[in-house]
């Protein structure tokens, strides 16, 4: 049976750190951003452990982000709808605008046309 590690590198509160290298993220190392830990241990004496009192499963910091990103995802669909929305409303108004120009322009051609059927 296979032995669960307890390490620092698959907890919940391990921050990988990435590099860029042409089209792809490589791991280069991480850290610790639980709290707690940092209260305890002077920063030039806290290093990566094999084992820790406060580990917690990897999976809890993954559903987090799955639910932080679902609740963003959700946010931008509000707002594009939003904007959606107002973009409608402008170019409704903007043809509401053509027609009713549309309608004086040819209001004033029929007036200018019966003044010129009155006149001698």
């Amino acid at each position: 049976m296979k032995q669960r590690m307890y390490v620092c590198k698959n907890c919940r509160y391990y921050l990988e750190h990435y590099i860029k290298s042409e089209q792809s993220l490589f791991t280069i190392d991480g850290h610790c951003i639980n709290s707690e830990i940092r209260k305890k241990y002077p920063p030039a004496k806290f290093s990566l452990r094999e084992t820790c009192e406060c580990w917690e499963p990897m999976q809890i910091q993954i559903e987090e982000r799955k639910q932080s990103i679902c609740y963003v995802l959700k946010r931008m669909q509000e707002n594009l709808e939003e904007i959606a929305l107002i973009l409608k409303d402008d170019a409704d108004r903007e043809i509401l605008n053509r027609r009713q120009r549309s309608c004086t322009t040819k209001n004033v051609f029929c007036e200018l046309q019966k003044n010129d059927a009155v006149l001698p």
